[in-house]
């Protein structure tokens, strides 16, 4: 549980002054796009579509890392099943469970962090015990145009919060049918 119910708490568990933040908070009402570089990006064979990434700029690039890092990281807990942005998983672990196997099924969902909108966000930080203000701060400094987005060291974290029943759930019928 994150338990921040006011905007001072928030700012004392991220280390900075309450002002200080709030004059982020302003500055990234007022042009977000001045706080990133959008980039494309394309797979090395190319035969996939491109990616949109974004590149944070200071200060936004230290305070989501401090989101994720003082927040984030000690509290929200992936399930065993999830390895895309789990400390030491990485698409290799989980190959390696299915070594062996007859049949493997691999899906790519296309445009993953665009389609969890802020209000998927926002109930992750109220869930956990943040106050309006707070889960409206937090969810303005995690997403991007309304979204997660690729390039923001929390946007995987939170996908695994927010799909953590879909990923019970598949394991559960995978167990049920003698399938990993």
């Amino acid at each position: 549980m994150l338990n921040l119910g006011r905007l001072k708490h928030l700012a004392g568990a991220l280390g900075i002054e309450r002002e200080k933040l709030l004059i982020m908070l302003d500055d990234f009402d007022r042009d977000p796009r001045s706080l990133v570089k959008e980039l494309k990006v394309w797979p090395a064979d190319r035969k996939k579509k491109s990616r949109d990434v974004i590149n944070l700029r200071k200060p936004w690039r230290l305070l989501q890392e401090r989101i994720y890092l003082k927040l984030l990281l000690p509290r929200l807990v992936a399930t065993r099943h999830s390895h895309g942005g789990v400390k030491g998983r990485i698409a290799a672990t989980n190959a390696r469970a299915h070594i062996g196997n007859r049949f493997a099924f691999v899906t790519d969902v296309a445009g993953f962090y665009p389609s969890i909108r802020c209000r998927r966000v926002s109930r992750v930080f109220t869930d956990h015990g943040c106050g309006y203000d707070v889960a409206r701060a937090l969810t303005k400094l995690c997403t991007y145009n309304h979204h997660l987005a690729l390039g923001l060291i929390t946007s995987p974290i939170l996908a695994n919060e927010i799909f953590k029943e879909v990923d019970i759930d598949i394991a559960r019928a995978c167990q049920k049918m003698g399938l990993r």
